[in-house]
């Protein structure tokens, strides 16, 4: 296991796409502080919980990092070494998970950093204000985690780059349109109401005001919810996984 962790480390560190998006994270980051200026800690938490432009990164990262070992049947080869499929699979994921909470990561410290120098981080690093943001980076890597599994459930399913593509923008995008543009869902039926529980619902009440833990973020929801997107969607990946045949 610890053999397999440290090879797809090392793919990862020489991955030319995964150090493309870094730069990428990097150029975007401060050319959006520069265009729109904001005090380093509004730039911190837009780099967080800026969902749209996350999620496309993360599906350029997936069709590179997973779905190509499909593709160049590197999984096939590792099971020849004489490695289970469960060690297999779960040394992709650790690695996987890594490389997306590294890329929400340069993007966040990018703002921060650019809107700072800027226009000041803009509040006393108090004790209760340190509290705050370190549980914002915390609901940040769970939702990054969280989503990153969504994405490991669909490339092992469909094994493809462009259609784990396409399927996923159809599974994400109408939630985020829903949430940004229709309010009906927040009394109305309850086959709406999950919505409330999304990452990209819940992420975007903890970036709508300026100060402290907003009203209509709903912790214990957002935690289970995720945790529970984790586990399912990784047991669910490791039986495909496990059926999967590989040439």
């Amino acid at each position: 296991m610890k053999n397999l962790i440290k090879a797809e480390w090392l793919k990862l560190s020489k991955s030319s796409v995964f150090k493309v998006l870094l730069f990428i994270n990097l150029a975007a980051a401060i050319l959006y502080m520069c265009t729109f200026p904001r005090t380093g800690y509004r730039g911190f938490r837009f780099g967080i919980a800026y969902c749209f432009y996350h999620t496309n990164i993360a599906l350029i990262f997936t069709a590179a990092f997973l779905c190509e070992d499909f593709s160049n049947k590197s999984f096939g080869k590792s099971l020849l070494s004489g490695y289970s499929r469960k060690k297999i699979l779960l040394a992709k994921v650790i690695i996987f998970w890594v490389g997306m909470v590294l890329l929400l990561s340069s993007f966040a410290c990018s703002t921060t950093i650019t809107s700072s120098l800027l226009n000041g981080f803009g509040m006393d690093l108090n004790m209760e204000n340190c509290k705050n943001i370190l549980f914002f980076i915390f609901c940040g890597i769970l939702g990054c985690t969280s989503i990153s599994s969504v994405m490991i459930l669909f490339s092992t399913t469909i094994k493809s780059k462009i259609p784990t593509i396409m399927v996923f923008y159809l599974v994400f995008f109408p939630i985020e349109y829903l949430k940004n543009n229709y309010r009906f869902y927040e009394n109305g039926d309850d086959i709406l109401k999950f919505l409330k529980c999304t990452y990209v619902y819940q992420v975007n009440i903890l970036y709508q005001n300026e100060d402290g833990i907003e009203f209509g973020f709903q912790p214990g929801i957002f935690f289970l919810v995720h945790i529970v997107t984790i586990i399912v969607t990784l047991v669910i990946s490791l039986i495909i996984f496990e059926k999967t045949e590989f040439k």
